[in-house]
């Protein structure tokens, strides 16, 4: 208890002197402060005055006058530099503002650009598509014709055969009895195929069933008869039909048989039947298949072939072929499927091959284009022999080839004989002229005015006028003197014995006399044409087509292949023989 009365008087203690130390020093601090301000007030009052007399000197006003007046400078430069900034600010957002219009713009441009080259391309693939439809409708066109010139072709050939088979039929009874083996075909097939000659032109192929050796595989004696039967007739009928329809022309129609032959057939047999089937162009396929390879045969004859062309094939070793595919994993039964298969595609090969052969060599117009080009994909099987396809190809290639090279050069015959109008100008004014001449290379015309008093020389290439200057007459007269022709100003005349005299404008003779060119008029078009005669028979030869008006002059050069007329409706219009 003392102890804690001690603590607590102590505390008392030391709280009251705590708080008469803290009066205290309030107080000295107080005291000091006012002693410090009237200090502080008293260095003011004196620092002012001396400030003020510093501010009273002349140097200092001096001094101070002419800052003022560089500090004004500095503004003024100042607010010249913040207005140039401004200005070079809002020219820098100008500039951008335009580059960014303008990149806009180049955008907007380069897409209009592309846009334009897009339409231009668009334009040019579409006319350039135009123009290659146009172009295959001409070829088809020209196709179509030809194609309509095949189907004449094989109608007058029918006609002809017609009469062949005819005859064949008279001997049928005759033929039919000189060879035991006939026998064993049906008559009235046979009668059935003659006359169907007789109605329309057509390729006929036989199919024989395929002679195989005792030691053959059991499936080949059962199955090849009727996969080749089958299959050939469904290849045929697809590729190469007898009749497509009403309205459809079948450039290459075949008439298959393939049980024609009751059994297999050798090459005797194929020539005794040729006897029979002369008037019918006929291919015959057989085969003969021993314990190991497989020996293919063609037979072939034409309209009015005295022979049959025997054209034997290269053999196939079929029983090494059945040893490799039974390596690769194939069963027997499999295997030997698959020969029957490659047997059977060897058939349809040939059959094609033959079959666009033959209508090559027949078609006049060279439009025909062989099937087989069109099913190498047919032949397409790993197992098939590609080589053997593509070597029949290019053989087709090579003839079609050959055809087209003289079909063109037969036409190339008949443009050479045909007149046509390579040149037409205007060479006098009025009708007081007429034709002279031709120069000796056929580069140059010369006319007259007036009979006589204005000559004129042309360029046959230009139909630009040369030169003029003054003339002299003309007159022509035939070879043989059966023909005369009496030039006078009013209208010449034509005297020949075994006709009556006839009233025309003009007539010429080719250099070599053989040829007569006279003027025919057409009341249907009402327009003058142009007649060229034998000069020896009197025989129209050909009519061209001339002039709107009356033909005054006609002309030949030295060599007789340029023709120079001259009509009313003052046009002069160059012929040569055989151009386009």
């Amino acid at each position: 208890m003392p102890g804690e009365i001690f603590v607590a008087g102590t505390k008392f203690v030391s709280a009251a002197f705590q708080s008469a130390l803290n009066g205290l020093a309030k107080g000295f601090t107080e005291a000091k402060a006012k002693q410090w301000s009237e200090t502080k007030k008293k260095q003011s009052s004196n620092s002012s005055a001396i400030v003020q007399q510093t501010k009273e000197q002349a140097q200092w006003i001096q001094a101070q006058s002419e800052y003022l007046k560089r500090r004004e400078e500095r503004e003024t430069r100042l607010e010249k530099l913040q207005v140039e900034q401004q200005k070079l600010q809002a020219y820098i957002a100008g500039e951008q503002a335009q580059r960014e219009e303008r990149a806009l713009e180049l955008k907007e441009n380069e897409l209009q650009l592309q846009a334009n080259i897009a339409a231009g391309q668009a334009q040019r693939e579409e006319h350039a598509l135009q123009l290659k439809q146009e172009e295959l409708q001409i070829q088809q066109q020209d196709l179509q014709e030809r194609r309509e010139l095949a189907r004449l072709q094989r109608e007058l050939m029918r006609e002809l055969h017609a009469k062949t088979v005819e005859v064949k039929l008279t001997e049928i009874q005759t033929i039919w009895d000189l060879e035991n083996w006939f026998s064993k075909l049906s008559r009235q097939e046979t009668e059935d195929i003659l006359r169907k000659g007789q109605q329309q032109y057509r390729l006929l192929v036989l199919a024989s069933p395929p002679d195989v050796s005792e030691d053959c595989p059991q499936s080949f004696r059962n199955n090849l008869k009727i996969e080749i039967q089958s299959k050939l007739r469904e290849f045929l009928h697809q590729n190469y039909p007898l009749n497509p329809g009403a309205d459809n022309f079948s450039p290459c129609p075949v008439e298959f048989y393939g049980d024609y032959f009751k059994e297999p057939i050798s090459d005797i047999r194929v020539k005794q039947l040729q006897k029979l089937l002369a008037p019918v162009p006929t291919v015959v396929l057989y085969c003969q298949i021993s314990d190991y390879e497989v020996n293919f045969h063609l037979g072939y004859w034409g309209l009015h072939d005295d022979e049959v062309s025997l054209l034997p094939i290269q053999t196939w070793d079929w029983e090494q072929a059945q040893e490799k595919l039974e390596k690769t994993g194939f069963d027997e039964k499999k295997s030997l499927r698959i020969i029957r298969q490659i047997i059977v595609m060897v058939h349809k090969l040939l059959a094609a091959f033959v079959v666009d052969l033959y209508y090559l060599n027949l078609d006049a117009t060279a439009s025909y284009e062989p099937r087989l080009f069109e099913l190498e994909k047919e032949f397409a099987w790993q197992w098939f022999p590609q080589k053997l396809v593509k070597d029949y190809i290019e053989m087709l290639r090579q003839v079609q080839q050959r055809q087209r090279d003289a079909y063109e050069a037969e036409f190339e015959k008949l443009e050479a004989v045909s007149w046509r109008c390579t040149q037409s100008f205007t060479g006098f004014y009025d009708d007081l002229y007429r034709l002279v001449d031709i120069s000796a290379d056929g580069s140059k015309l010369v006319g007259e005015r007036g009979y006589g008093k204005i000559m004129k020389l042309w360029s046959l290439r230009t139909g630009k006028l040369i030169r003029a200057f003054d003339s002299f007459g003309f007159e022509g007269l035939s070879k043989d003197g059966q023909i005369l022709w009496r030039d006078s100003p009013v209208m010449p005349t034509i005297v020949s014995a075994p006709v009556e005299d006839q009233k025309i404008d003009s007539l010429a003779f080719s250099p070599d006399r053989s040829l007569l060119v006279k003027p025919n008029y057409n009341e249907t078009t009402e327009t003058w044409n142009l007649e060229i005669i034998d000069a020896a028979t009197d025989k129209l030869l050909e009519t061209l087509p001339g002039h709107s008006g009356s033909i005054q002059q006609v002309i030949f050069s030295e060599d007789g292949n340029t023709m120079v007329s001259l009509g009313g409706d003052l046009v002069i219009k160059v012929w040569r023989r055989g151009d386009g």
